[in-house]
Formats: C-alpha cells, sequence, structure tokens
C-alpha cells in the first residue's frame, strides 16, 4: 500500500475539473430547497472517478454494480461529464468527472457548497477533494483525496492511496 501526503493532489483534482461543458447523462429537474437530487450513470467494472466541491462531506463507497450513483439534499443539479473518448459511444465510460452545481453558483468547476454521497463500483479509482469539509472512503479499488480543513478516513481500498489534509487528520483502515 503506497501511503503519502501529497498537495499536488489538490492541483490534479482540480485539473481534472478541466473547462469542458458537462453533459447530463440522465436528465431530471433540478432539486427544490430541501429535496434529495440524485443521478446514476452506467460505467466501467474499474472507472476513474471524480468529484470535487468548495466545502462539504464526501462520502464514496464502493458497491457491487457498474454504475455511479450520487446523491445531495444541498446540490441545485448534478451532471456527469465523460473524460475518456472512447470510439463506440454507446459503451460505458471509464473516466468520468461528477459535476456539482449548488443553488447559487451556476458552474461547477469544484465551487459547490454541498454535501455529496456517490456509490461506485468496486474496482473503481476515486478523486475527491473538498477545501472545507470531511472526507470519508469506503470499498474501492484505489483513493486520491485532498482536503484543506478537513478530516479524511479512507477504509477497505484494495490497490492504493494517497491523502492530504492541511489542517485535518487522515485515517487509514483494512487496506492492502
Amino acid at each position: 500500500m503506497k501511503f503519502s501526503l501529497v498537495p499536488a493532489v489538490f492541483a490534479i483534482i482540480i485539473s481534472l475539473a478541466g473547462s469542458n461543458k458537462a453533459i447530463n447523462l440522465h436528465d431530471e429537474s433540478d432539486a427544490k430547497s430541501g429535496e434529495k437530487i440524485e443521478r446514476s450513470t452506467p460505467v466501467t467494472s474499474q472507472p476513474s472517478i471524480t468529484l470535487c466541491v468548495m466545502s462539504g462531506q464526501l462520502t464514496v463507497h464502493g458497491w457491487d454494480k457498474n454504475e455511479v450513483r450520487v446523491r445531495s439534499t444541498d446540490a441545485a443539479q448534478i451532471e456527469f461529464r465523460r473524460v475518456d473518448k472512447s470510439k463506440d459511444p454507446s459503451t460505458p465510460p471509464a473516466r468520468v468527472d461528477v459535476m456539482v452545481f449548488d443553488k447559487m453558483r451556476s458552474k461547477g468547476d469544484c465551487q459547490a457548497l454541498a454535501d455529496v454521497e456517490m456509490e461506485v463500483p468496486l474496482g473503481a479509482t476515486v478523486q475527491v477533494q473538498t477545501r472545507d469539509g470531511d472526507i470519508y472512503i469506503m470499498g474501492v479499488a484505489g483513493a486520491y483525496a485532498g482536503s484543506q480543513n478537513g478530516d479524511i478516513v479512507i477504509e477497505r481500498a484494495g490497490k492504493f492511496v494517497e491523502a492530504g489534509s492541511v489542517g485535518g487528520s487522515i485515517s487509514l483502515k483494512d487496506s492492502t
């Protein structure tokens, strides 16, 4: 298990946010105040998934479906942006950026203020970041996590972990 505190994780995740237009793969109406919004999309069994917000608790769980499901009561909208350039657009994506839009900002560039829950395939590699909040990641293949002011807890990561927190603790449990 590789474990290191790397502030560069922040730059990697921010750069992955990119400037490509987000595509809402499963369109639903925007969330009203206090209403839970949920989106899902099929992916490969070992995808790379990114998620970042300015402030909020991020919780990621691995599950036995080849699907990413994202939920939040704080977000106004959740969209998925396919990053891989497949020759066949009908195949599930191997790389997806999760774009979270809050009720105050219309841009999905890591500026949302929202708590987010996400389920990903057990073989997924996740890259998650929040500037102000805690991160919980459980049951994934690989995890990159960064928080400037919050705790990071990673459990049952099967291949690797890279985590950095400026003002919080980092806990690694039951990982190989």
